[in-house]
C-alpha cells in the first residue's frame, strides 16, 4: 500500500519489504496479525535532516524516508529499521529501542542477508552505526550470522531512462513507468534482454540518459535543487560554484543550483566554508 504522492521508487521498495516481512512472519499464530504487518504506507522525502534518516508514526503506519544523499544500502536500512517498528506494533501495540524491537530488526535484518538485498560488508560500511552496535550486542558480530542464501529477482535489471516530456508516449508504450521521486522512467528487465532494451531506448535517446541498476544492490539517482539566501557577498565563489542567481523558480534573491543527491554532502561541506548563507535542499 501506498500514497498517491509516492512513486513507483517507493512502490518497489514497498514490495520487498512485504516480501521481507511474510517470509519471516508466515508461521505467526495470528492471521489478522500477518495481514496488518503488511500494510503500512512507505513515502520518500527529498530533504536532508539531522535529527533523523526515517520515521515510523503507528497511528497512520506511515513510513517516511530522507537524506538521500545517503548511499543505496544505508537508505534501504532506515527502510527496514522502520518497518520492524511497524511490525513490532503491530505484535504488541507498542514499540521502542528494546530488546522486542532489536529481535524483529534482526530477523528482518537477516532475512534481507538472505535475499541478498543487504550484505554485512555493506551494513558495516555504513557510518551510523548506533541500532547496529545494539544488534550486535544481542546477536553477535553482524558478518558471524549464519544464513542461507537465495537472491531476491535474481537477474532483474531496473533499467531507468531520462527522457523529455514529448518522449513520455514512447516510454510509456515500452511499459516503462514514470518515478516522480527520482523523475526518471523506469522498468524490471531479465539481465539477457537489457542490451536489446537499450538498443532500442537509443532510437530516441542518448545512452548517457540510461541507468542500469540490479535490482539486488538498489540506488536511487535523486536530483536535488540547493537554494542559498544572503549570497550576495559570495558572487563570484557561487558562480564559480555553478549556482546561478534566481533560477529553476526558487524564489526572489535565491542562488540555485542542481545537483545530484548522491554530491550534496560534499557541497554542504563546500558552503560551511561561506559565512552567512540560509541554505535549504528541495526535491521538486
Amino acid at each position: 500500500m501506498y500514497r498517491s504522492k509516492s512513486s513507483i521508487s517507493s512502490l518497489m521498495v514497498h514490495g520487498f519489504l512485504v516480501d521481507l516481512i511474510k517470509n519471516v512472519y508466515s508461521d505467526h499464530s495470528s492471521v489478522d496479525e500477518r495481514e496488518r504487518m503488511t500494510r503500512f504506507w512507505i513515502e520518500f522525502h527529498g530533504k536532508e535532516l539531522k535529527s533523523k534518516d526515517c520515521s515510523y508514526a503507528s497511528d497512520t503506519s506511515s513510513i517516511c524516508i530522507y537524506n538521500f544523499s545517503r548511499p543505496g544500502p544505508a537508505i534501504l536500512l532506515s527502510c527496514i529499521n522502520a518497518a520492524a517498528h511497524h511490525v513490532d506494533f503491530v505484535i504488541r501495540n507498542e514499540t521502542r529501542n528494546d530488546d522486542s524491537f532489536f529481535s524483529i530488526y534482526h530477523k528482518l535484518l537477516l532475512e534481507a542477508f538472505r535475499l541478498q538485498m543487504l550484505t554485512p560488508a555493506k551494513i558495516m560500511a555504513i557510518d551510523s552505526t548506533k541500532d547496529l552496535e545494539q544488534l550486535e550486542k544481542r546477536f553477535g558480530a553482524i558478518d558471524e550470522w549464519l544464513y542461507e542464501t537465495k537472491p531476491y529477482k535474481d537477474g532483474l535489471i531496473l533499467l531507468k531512462c531520462r527522457a523529455p516530456v514529448d518522449k513520455k508516449d514512447v516510454l510509456k508504450k515500452a511499459k516503462y513507468k514514470f518515478s516522480t521521486f527520482e523523475k526518471v522512467w523506469i522498468k524490471e528487465v531479465q539481465q539477457k534482454q537489457v542490451q536489446m532494451e537499450k538498443d532500442f531506448l537509443k532510437r530516441f535517446f542518448p545512452e548517457s540518459d540510461m541507468l542500469e541498476v540490479p535490482f539486488h544492490d538498489l540506488s536511487f539517482y535523486v536530483v536535488y535543487f540547493v537554494s542559498l539566501k544572503n549570497g550576495r557577498i559570495h558572487y563570484d565563489t557561487l558562480k564559480e560554484m555553478g549556482y546561478q542567481y534566481e533560477a529553476y523558480d526558487l524564489g526572489r534573491f535565491t542562488w540555485n543550483k542542481q545537483i545530484v543527491a548522491s554530491k550534496w554532502r560534499e557541497e554542504e561541506e563546500k558552503l560551511s566554508l561561506l559565512k552567512g548563507l540560509k541554505i535549504r535542499t528541495i526535491a521538486k
